[in-house]
C-alpha cells in the first residue's frame, strides 16, 4: 500500500470513529430555568432518567405508544410546609392528558400520578380533588414539557433558611406489576387507576439542604411512595412492592452555585 493511500484510509478511520463516537456519547443535560417566588441564591436540581424512563403501552395488538414520567420538584421548610413549586411537568400543571384510542372522551385527572404534591401544594377544586385542571393550571414559569433525556433545572432558594427540603415525586402511567395489577377494580387494595392509569404508585424523592454547610453537592433519596390510587396525600415509606418504578430516575443531584 502506498503512503498516500494509507493516510488517506486512515483519515477515513478517524472521521468514521469521530461520528461513531458522537453518535453513541449522552449529550449535556437539558437545561431548564424556572422563575418562582423565591429570592436566594440559585442552585441546581440534575435529574438523570433510568432504564423505566420510557415506558412502552400496548394500546391495541396494532398500536403501541411511549411514554414518559410526571413529575413535581417543590421545596419545603423543615417542618414540612410547603414552600414553592420549582418544576411541574405539562400534562399535570394543564391537565392535557390524552384520552386512549377508543376510549370515550372524559375529563381525565389522574389523581393517582402525583398525589403527594398536589395534596402538599393544597389548592382544592370544587370536585374536592387536588390536581391542578385546564381552568385553574398551573403558570408556565415552572412547566415544561417531560425531557427526552436528562435535565437540570435551575432556580432560587429561600432567601431568608439557612436549611429547607426539596423534594421530588416521580410516576409514569401504566407500570404495572404482580402487586398492582392492571385489572384491578375501584375499591380493590392495588387500584391505582384503571387499565391507563399508574400501576406503581408515585415515588418520592427527598433531601436537606443547609446552606452553611460546605458541601455544595447533594444526592436525593428514596423517601417513600404516594397514594396508590390518589385519594389522599400520605407518604408510605414501605417501598417493597415497587419494582420497576424505582428505576424511572437513576440518580438526582442537588449542586448550591458558588
Amino acid at each position: 500500500m502506498k503512503k498516500k493511500d494509507f493516510i488517506v484510509y486512515l483519515l477515513l478511520f478517524l472521521i468514521m470513529l469521530f461520528v461513531l463516537i458522537k453518535l453513541t456519547t449522552k449529550t449535556d443535560e437539558t437545561p431548564i430555568l424556572t422563575v418562582t417566588s423565591m429570592k436566594g441564591s440559585f442552585f441546581l436540581i440534575s435529574i438523570y432518567g433510568g432504564e423505566a424512563w420510557v415506558n412502552d403501552i400496548e394500546i391495541s395488538p396494532f398500536i403501541n405508544i411511549k411514554v414518559t414520567p410526571q413529575i413535581a420538584v417543590w421545596i419545603e421548610d423543615m417542618s414540612g410546609k410547603y414552600l414553592d413549586l420549582i418544576y411541574v411537568t405539562n400534562k399535570t400543571a394543564k391537565q392535557s392528558w390524552k384520552k386512549v384510542p377508543g376510549e370515550a372522551k372524559i375529563d381525565i385527572n389522574r389523581e393517582e400520578a402525583l398525589p403527594y404534591w398536589s395534596h402538599k401544594r393544597g389548592i382544592k377544586n370544587p370536585d374536592g380533588s387536588f390536581m391542578p385542571t385546564e381552568e385553574n393550571p398551573i403558570a408556565d414559569a415552572t412547566t415544561s414539557a417531560t425531557p427526552k433525556n436528562d435535565f437540570t433545572i435551575r432556580t432560587r432558594a429561600p432567601k431568608l433558611l439557612s436549611k429547607y427540603r426539596i423534594l421530588v415525586e416521580v410516576n409514569i402511567a401504566a407500570d404495572f406489576n404482580a402487586n398492582y395489577r392492571k385489572n384491578s377494580l375501584s375499591g380493590e387494595p392495588d387500584y391505582t387507576g384503571g387499565k391507563w392509569g399508574s400501576g406503581q404508585p408515585s415515588i418520592i424523592y427527598g433531601v436537606m439542604v443547609d446552606s452553611r454547610s460546605n458541601s455544595t453537592m447533594n444526592s436525593m433519596k428514596v423517601i417513600g411512595h404516594g397514594s396508590i390510587d390518589g385519594t389522599n396525600g400520605l407518604l408510605y415509606k414501605d417501598i417493597s412492592k415497587i419494582t420497576t418504578g424505582l428505576n424511572i430516575i437513576k440518580e438526582i443531584k442537588v449542586k448550591m452555585e458558588v
